[in-house]
């Protein structure tokens, strides 16, 4: 026939016929092709086998990594579904593919391509794969090892094992994209590599080929398309081909898929409005169940027509309607749960029925219909197909199918938005969404225990309780009329015994199942697109506050808080779950916390306070947002952060004192999470997070969170230095070895200066943190030594040397800890409050403290000794006064102004060592008294210790030491030959 026409060149011959099909394949019915080239077996059909052989030898895989090859080879015929023909078929692919694949290697060994190498990782470089991964319907699996990491040498042994890999892939292809198969019993990568172990010659292909392999096809199917072709070309085919045979699952011979064009979009445009408004009116009105569920089949018919034409405003269309049919389920569902009933559905019903069919039938309500229930895997009859009660329960239907609808065309949805928002609300309300889908993130303690609710969260939830579940009294009538009528039966069932609904209902459940088939959570999803995302976010932000609708209107709406929240957490999961994106969404929420946190004027509180359960989750979303978005390296996001932390900042007292704890939770992780990314040069972070912590610390329950954050930060870092770029700090913080995570200079002063707010009561005269701030507070002002003399660009033009701590500061810290824990009657807290300032006083540059600040300092110390009867905090006393004459002599003597109140320090000192030194031999007291000031006496009449102008003194501060322990006999272990 070919030949008659002047197709094929006569006489035919099997290369001729190879290269026809080759090169027709968009022409031809591609099942066809298939069968013809698979006929077999080659010893009763020998010249189809050259056909094959011939058509295979067209194909160049060279530079193609396996399923690139496999693919290309499966584009140019249908793959038939009866073994024996696919095996021909692969046997011929392997061949080929081993073939070029030797014969690139022994080309030139050297010049194989490293990015098309057989061992690639997956790419997904066509429209439909981006398309299908954006939408959700595909996976993008962890991806493939990089071309350093991996061997790049040919890794097949023989075509045997090419052939068996190839049969294999097929295999794996309708295993894990069959929609009959549930997930759980879908092929593993463990199973894939187990299932070609020894494949190639006796050994094992590489793991990570295998690996990428399974993941090419787990996230591209390989799809077979079928195209119209011309009936006098196909009249070929039909004589080459003169049986048919099985097919698999991905290639039904009973459909023609035709290749849709402009002249079919127009075409369903035009009939398109008037035959969804005849589909919707029978859905609507019809009590045929076998008429209502070919209507709804063909109104998702159109919207999957209107999605793949693109024609978004036409599937919208489709799902509002859809979904509105739903919704007024739901809200049936939600009456009937509160309606009342039998005290026992099940006294009489069958023995044996579930939960679900005795409550439907003590309300004379059909039961649902069993392919409805196959689909979600709960039939229990053995019609799984029967149709009955579809249109009772036409609106069950039409939910899962508007469900369905937005999970496999979320690109699709624009405007059906706030409807798909109404019923997930409605779905919330009678506790039918998924527990992970429903439920508020929120902080929790060290332990993660969730933090108590609010009475903000209370008073909410109570409101809304009040409206959606109203308590009914025992003995009231059962409603009769428009309700039941939903569900074909237009009088309620009479009871006896009237009692309130039980809490969790069966049809409740059965929605939560339809809402977890269609996987509702994965609507919050990551997405390349940052355009669908955007759109999505817009929709969900309008719906926390509308734009444009009065205030007191939504006051009076029991209903908005509570839906308002859950919208919002919606929001902040996708904003969370799209970093990369970041940037590009944060804007959108900044403008609405502005808009809810904003004055109207003058003194007018925020808008948003008369939502007070709102503007909580408000502030829990930003907290959030800055714990995971702080290390994102956009310059513009991290203003905007901060801007937020603002608005959090200029809430009034008598609210965020209500929410502290989980303002200090969130600053705290913050704080403890992302100091290292604080910018070293501009205040704002650390300013932020100061006035942040100091306004969780003003409630008690917040107190403890900003303290521990604070606590483990210093904890953390082992030293503290300058560190000029971000990104070098960002670095750091990738290594294992914590100490090298760096403070800056104001990140020193702001913990310093909480600290000391925490040592000296400043929390509402709470000294619970006293004693272990102490502990903070040597370690955190030793870091402060590390920025002395360092130059430190201001605002202006000019620098200026950074400097430790205030003086003000370091003042107030010492009195403090003096007065407050030295000289504590607990022996422990005061022991470790003369350790913390002998740290502090060791860690501070001298000449970086005011002179008279010094000598201040000293006459206080001296002058409010502890009692000699607490020895061990004499002792302790006794080794801050060594370290005091060691650390400050050489410095303030050398000023002669000094000597006189130098001299009146050393004087009364004495007097204190005499006292130690009468207590008595056999004292602890007594023999650190001699100890300590023996080592005084040695170090400072050491030629070295000192030879500016104040040597001299400092000679005669160690004789006159020196004569104290003379008095009682102990200056044998003095020396004071050595001074000059």
């Amino acid at each position: 026939a070919g030949g008659f026409i002047g197709i094929l060149p006569p006489p035919a011959t099997p290369s001729s016929i190879a290269q026809f099909l080759y090169g027709s394949c968009t022409k031809l019915d591609l099942t066809k092709v298939g069968i013809y080239l698979s006929k077999g077996p080659s010893d009763k059909y020998p010249f189809n086998k050259e056909v094959l052989d011939s058509f295979a030898s067209l194909f160049d895989f060279t530079g193609m990594t396996f399923s690139e090859a496999l693919r290309s080879f499966l584009t140019r015929f249908r793959l038939p579904g009866e073994a024996q023909c696919i095996d021909r078929l692969m046997e011929a692919f392997a061949n080929r593919l081993y073939e070029v694949q030797l014969a690139a290697n022994n080309a030139d060994e050297n010049d194989r391509s490293v990015k098309n190498s057989m061992l690639d990782p997956p790419r997904p470089d066509d429209e439909e794969s981006e398309r299908s991964i954006r939408s959700g319907s595909q996976k993008m699996d962890p991806p493939a090892a990089t071309d350093e990491e991996r061997d790049l040498t040919f890794p097949f042994k023989s075509s045997d094992a090419a052939f068996i890999l190839s049969f294999s892939t097929i295999m794996l292809n309708t295993d894990l994209h069959n929609p009959n198969m549930k997930e759980e019993k879908r092929m593993t990568l463990e199973q894939f590599l187990r299932n070609n172990r020894g494949i190639n010659e006796g050994t094992d292909l590489p793991a990570e080929f295998l690996t990428d392999l399974y993941y090419e096809i787990r996230n591209k199917e390989i799809k077979m398309k079928q195209q119209d072709g011309g009936g006098g070309v196909d009249a070929i085919i039909d004589g080459f081909a003169s049986r048919d045979v099985a097919t698999p699952f991905f290639t039904p011979s009973h459909h023609i898929i035709i290749q849709a064009g402009v002249a079919e979009r127009d075409m369903f445009v035009a009939i398109s409005e008037d035959a969804i408004k005849a589909m919707a009116t029978v859905f609507i009105e019809s009590w045929d169940d076998v008429l209502v569920t070919k209507a709804l089949d063909g109104m998702r018919d159109a919207a999957f027509i209107s999605s793949f034409f693109g024609l978004n405003e036409c599937f919208d269309t489709i799902l509002e309607l859809l979904l509105s049919f739903g919704l007024d389920y739901v809200g049936s569902i939600s009456t009937l749960m509160h309606e009342p009933i039998t005290v026992n559905p099940l006294a009489n019903y069958p023995s044996g029925a579930s939960e679900l069919e005795a409550e439907l039938a003590s309300r004379n309500i059909p039961p649902l219909p069993e392919s409805f229930l196959a689909s979600l895997h709960l039939a229990v009859n053995s019609d799984a197909n029967s149709l009955a009660g579809s249109a009772a329960h036409r609106g069950m239907l039409s939910l899962q199918g508007s469900l369905m609808l937005s999970k496999q065309h979320l690109c699709n949805v624009n405007e059906a938005w706030p409807s798909l928002l109404e019923v997930m609300f409605s779905l919330r309300d009678i506790d039918a969404l998924p527990p992970r889908l429903s439920e508020l993130d929120d902080f929790a303690d060290s332990k993660g225990v969730a933090l108590p609710p609010t009475p903000f969260s209370a008073r909410s939830k109570h409101r809304f309780e009040e409206h959606i579940r109203p308590d009914l009294r025992v003995g009231d009538e059962p409603k009769s009329g428009g309700f039941f009528s939903f569900f074909g039966s237009g009088e309620s069932p009479r009871q006896s015994n009237i009692v309130n609904s039980q809490a969790r209902y069966p049809l409740s459940e059965t929605l939560q199942r339809v809402a977890e088939d269609a996987q509702l959570d994965q609507i919050i999803m990551k997405t390349d697109d940052s355009a669908m995302a955007k759109r999505f976010l817009v929709a969900m932000l309008s719906a926390v506050f509308p734009v444009g609708v009065g205030v007191d209107g939504l006051v009076d709406d029991p209903t908005f808080e509570h839906n308002s929240v859950f919208v919002l957490e919606l929001a902040a999961r996708l904003l969370i779950s799209n970093r990369k994106h970041s940037a590009v969404l944060y804007p959108l929420f900044l403008a609405k916390f502005q808009q809810i946190m904003s004055c109207n004027g003058g003194s007018d509180p925020p808008i948003g306070l008369r939502f007070p359960y709102l503007m909580e989750r408000i502030v829990v979303t930003i907290l959030r947002s800055a714990i995971h978005l702080f290390d994102v390296q956009e310059p513009l996001l991290r203003e905007q952060l901060n801007r937020s932390l603002t608005l959090i900042i200029n809430l009034p007292n008598s609210f965020t004192r209500q929410i502290g704890s989980r303002i200090g939770v969130g600053g705290a992780i913050i704080l403890r999470g992302c100091f290292y990314l604080f910018d070293d040069f501009s205040q704002d972070d650390w300013s932020n997070i100061k006035v942040l912590l100091d306004l969780a610390a003003q409630d008690k329950p917040g107190r403890g969170f900003v303290f521990d954050g604070i606590s483990s930060v210093i904890d953390s870092i082992e030293y503290a230095t300058p560190c000029d770029q971000p990104e070098e700090a960002l670095q750091m913080h990738g290594e294992e070895d914590s100490s090298s995570l760096q403070i800056s200079q104001h990140g020193v002063e702001v913990m310093a200066s909480l600290l000391l707010k925490f040592l000296n009561g400043g929390y509402e005269n709470d000294l619970t943190f006293k004693v272990p701030s102490m502990k903070y507070i040597k370690k955190i002002y030793s870091f402060s030594r590390h920025f002395a003399g360092r130059e430190i660009p201001t605002e202006g033009d000019g620098v200026e040397t950074g400097t430790q701590l205030h003086d003000t500061e370091f003042e107030t810290m010492v009195n403090a800890i003096y007065n407050d824990a030295c000289l504590s009657n607990d022996v422990h807290t005061a022991k470790r409050g003369f350790e913390s300032l002998q740290g502090v006083i060791v860690a501070t540059d001298v000449a970086t403290i005011p002179t008279a600040k010094w000598l201040a300092f000293l006459n206080m110390v001296v002058a409010s000794p502890p009692s000699v009867s607490m020895q061990e905090a004499r002792i302790s006393y006794l080794a801050l006064i060594g370290r005091l004459f060691l650390t400050l002599m050489p410095n303030l003597s050398d000023q002669r102004q000094n000597w006189t109140e130098l001299e009146d320090f050393v004087i009364q000192v004495s007097s204190l060592v005499s006292e130690n030194l009468n207590f008595g031999r056999a004292s602890p007291l007594f023999e650190t008294t001699v100890q300590t000031m023996t080592n005084v006496v040695n170090v400072m009449s050491m030629s070295g210790f000192h030879k500016g102008e104040g040597a001299s003194f400092c000679t005669w501060v160690a004789d006159t030491l020196f004569v104290e322990l003379e008095k009682v006999g102990a200056g044998g272990g003095a020396s004071l030959s050595s001074r000059p």
